[in-house]
């Protein structure tokens, strides 16, 4: 979606490199990001209706169980929101299954190929358990991953958290063998985004997307709500970085363990909704990892003998 012309900056455009990252304007109570999200996630397997198995039917495989924030399970539309990010999560890092169901008890049954070393099992286990919470916070620095054909130099900012230690370990990060976020240092840690290809080194975060009262999904968009401290928080951010030099122009929007977003910002947002817009690829995963950080839903992961 383009964003029109009259909302355009007129300062030259910074050259960090970036992906899926857009320009953050606000427009009264509004912003849009524009924001091209890349193709990559793993098909829904399992035909409608299928009997919901129990956890002892899925030998060497691994069961998920989810809860929102006041301990119920998670069902509806929660439950489908689940399900994408879990399915995206598997073909995200590559791993071989023979499908994800509903177990009979609410949780999700995930099938790993016959003989599955137990490696492999605990490798599968830690990708489905990373945590579904998430924020805004600043960048620090980006890069590409490590393991990217066009992996380059990161670009960073001038905060005294960026030690060259921290600096080595970012930039040496490969996304492919990454789950969730990685502390580097206290206030710094490295997250990659949907794709597996950009890493962003971000500080802790600020707006808590627990203070979201609502995510709605719009015919090219997502709109993001946030209650009365999430906006002010928002603003308070985003009043700070904007005008800034690359990178620290920009913020993330985490959910998941994965960097949703990283818009630069021409000026504080007030308001406290936000609009998304994508181009359909990864829309699902976005909106579902939205929700389920909204709603405080908290992940369990059992391996079956």
């Amino acid at each position: 979606m383009d964003i029109d012309d009259a909302t355009q900056p007129t300062s030259p455009r910074p050259t960090a490199p970036r992906s899926r990252t857009a320009v953050l304007v606000a427009l009264g109570a509004l912003v849009v990001v524009a924001v091209v999200w890349a193709v990559g996630a793993a098909l829904r397997t399992g035909a409608p209706g299928d009997a919901a198995p129990d956890a002892t039917d899925v030998p060497g495989g691994l069961v998920v169980s989810a809860h929102d924030a006041s301990g119920a399970v998670l069902t509806g539309d929660a439950a489908d929101d689940l399900e994408t990010v879990l399915l995206h999560r598997l073909g995200r890092a590559g791993i071989e299954h023979e499908g994800v169901t509903r177990t009979s008890d609410g949780g999700w049954a995930v099938t790993l190929p016959d003989g599955a070393p137990p490696e492999a099992v605990a490798a599968a286990a830690q990708v489905l358990a990373t945590p579904l919470d998430g924020g805004v916070a600043r960048v620090l620095a980006v890069g590409r991953s490590a393991a990217d054909e066009v992996a380059g130099a990161v670009v960073a900012g001038t905060s005294p958290l960026l030690t060259a230690d921290v600096l080595d370990a970012f930039g040496a990060l490969d996304c492919h063998g990454t789950t969730g976020a990685v502390r580097l240092a206290d206030g710094v840690s490295a997250v990659c985004d949907l794709t597996s290809t950009m890493t962003y080194l971000l500080g802790d975060v600020e707006v808590p997307l627990a203070d979201v009262t609502d995510v709605t999904v719009r015919s090219d968009a997502v709109e993001i709500a946030f209650d009365d401290d999430g906006a002010r928080r928002l603003a308070e951010l985003t009043g700070t970085v904007a005008g800034l030099p690359a990178p620290e122009n920009q913020v993330a929007v985490v959910a998941a363990g994965e960097v949703l977003t990283a818009p630069q910002v021409q000026q504080a947002i007030a308001g406290g909704v936000v609009w998304i817009a994508g181009d359909g690829e990864l829309d699902d995963v976005v909106t579902s990892s939205l929700r389920l950080a909204a709603a405080g839903a908290r992940l369990d992961v059992a391996a079956i003998g």
